[in-house]
């Protein structure tokens, strides 16, 4: 166990918030055409079995794109007919509308929207039986670094992930990231984890524990109150919610519970 936090005040922006900008600012040296490349006989290490780079083939038209991809968002479609300063302006619009008006978050998105010079979507299928998925990529100016999101979470998946918690009251910036990006990430890794993730990663937050033998116990905080919002690559790595399991009894009782009481880091001792 490496960090915990137990905020105050703004609960959610000094331990989601502040995760989700330590990863921006912890890059990796990685291309975007290096990770969206399929594979071939010039290149048999790619990643997909096919990729199509959606700026490139506006001309086939939404209903084409919606039949291979029927997940692609119509404003993606829409965002990519703009200039690259006008997708920049409106997605930072999109997520200010969507998550706390917080200064530090205003100025925290500000600054990473400031850092961009590219926005654009990636359909990619992973094999050829798979559907295509779309990504929505934001580039790092000058760099070619990149992060990717999925389309956001509808309401009624939102509402799904949070009965499947339903021992805890899920942070509401983190619920609201989700109506942006289910699922945000830098390059490969497993980054932000989407509405679909948190049970597995759960699961494999549990076998981490047991087979490492990590204690947590001297803060306590016990394993089975940990929530794993991030997921490294390895997924050996985490950055997980806590509660302290009286979030139930404070609704009982006509009391509004704070969503989390801060956030854990955790990674595998094996790695340090």
């Amino acid at each position: 166990l490496s960090r915990i936090e137990r905020p105050s005040n703004q609960i959610i922006f000094c331990g989601f918030f502040q995760s989700i900008f330590y990863l921006i600012r912890v890059m990796m040296d990685r291309h975007l055409l290096d990770y969206y490349t399929a594979r071939s006989p010039q290149y048999p290490a790619g990643y997909f079995h096919a990729v199509i780079d959606l700026e490139t083939h506006l001309k086939m038209g939404w209903e084409k794109l919606v039949q291979i991809c029927p997940s692609l968002p119509h404003g993606w479609f829409e965002l990519v007919h703009l200039a690259d300063v006008d997708r920049i302006e409106l997605m930072q619009e999109h997520w200010l509308l969507k998550i706390s008006p917080h200064p530090k978050i205003k100025e925290a998105i500000a600054q990473f929207f400031l850092s961009l010079d590219h926005i654009g979507v990636f359909l990619s299928q992973r094999n050829y039986d798979d559907p295509f998925e779309p990504e929505l990529i934001y580039r790092l100016s000058g760099s070619g670094e990149f992060f990717r999101g999925r389309p956001g979470a509808t309401a009624e998946e939102i509402g799904a992930l949070q009965k499947e918690f339903v021992e805890y009251i899920l942070p509401l910036d983190y619920t609201s990231f989700l109506r942006i990006h289910d699922g945000f990430s830098k390059w490969r890794d497993k980054g932000l984890l989407g509405s679909q993730d948190l049970a597995l990663a759960c699961i494999d937050l549990q076998e981490l524990l047991e087979r490492t033998s990590v204690s947590i116990s001297h803060l306590s905080v016990p394993s089975r109150s940990l929530i794993p919002f991030y997921q490294s690559l390895q997924g050996a790595d985490f950055q997980c919610f806590w509660n302290d399991g009286t979030s139930l009894q404070r609704l009982g009782e006509g009391i509004e519970p704070p969503p989390t009481l801060g956030v854990v880091s955790i990674m595998d001792p094996k790695k340090e």
